[in-house]
């Protein structure tokens, strides 16, 4: 497998910062935050993937653990946004927010490969719903956040591609 110890396009993200408070904004991005394919969702099944796979292999449980540190730092950014766009970044997400965040979002797994899968279809779902968002919101700040989130998944989508190919075809 190719070692990299790039987990995120670079190091420092763009400001976070909004051009004025849009509910509808908040509302959209709250989904990504805290719903059932979110970030929430894929730091903590990242996380439990790597706690099982600690003993099994070191090599994958450490990128996994990489790989959650990012997701954690885009929660993170979400909430910001979701704070300055007059939102709560309370854990809710789904439609109008109105389905707290619960831990049987995580995907938890069978075994090593199936979990992998699993990972990996998680990232193309959140990188198809920041490409919708970006499509709808209009704040140039916003967008930025989103493209550095969108290049990071992407890069988690590459790692997690490579990861499958050298240890399972």
């Amino acid at each position: 497998m190719k070692k990299s110890k790039y987990f995120q396009r670079k190091p420092d993200h763009p400001v976070i910062k909004v051009c004025k408070p849009n509910s509808y904004y908040a509302s959209l991005l709250r989904d990504s935050y805290a719903g059932r394919d979110s970030e929430m969702t894929k730091t903590c099944q990242y996380l439990y993937h790597h706690f099982l796979m600690s003993e099994i292999n070191k090599e994958i449980a450490d990128i996994l653990y990489n790989i959650a540190k990012v997701e954690m730092k885009h929660l993170e950014m979400l909430a910001k946004l979701i704070l300055q766009l007059d939102g709560d970044p309370v854990f809710k997400g789904g439609e109008e927010g109105k389905s707290y965040w619960n831990a049987s979002y995580v995907y938890y797994g069978i075994n090593i490969y199936d979990m992998l899968r699993k990972n990996l279809a998680s990232e193309y779902k959140a990188l198809k719903n920041y490409e919708e968002h970006f499509l709808i919101i209009k704040d140039d700040y916003i967008k930025d956040v989103l493209k550095s989130i969108m290049e990071d998944e992407n890069i988690h989508i590459e790692l997690l591609n490579s990861i499958i190919k050298d240890y399972f075809r």
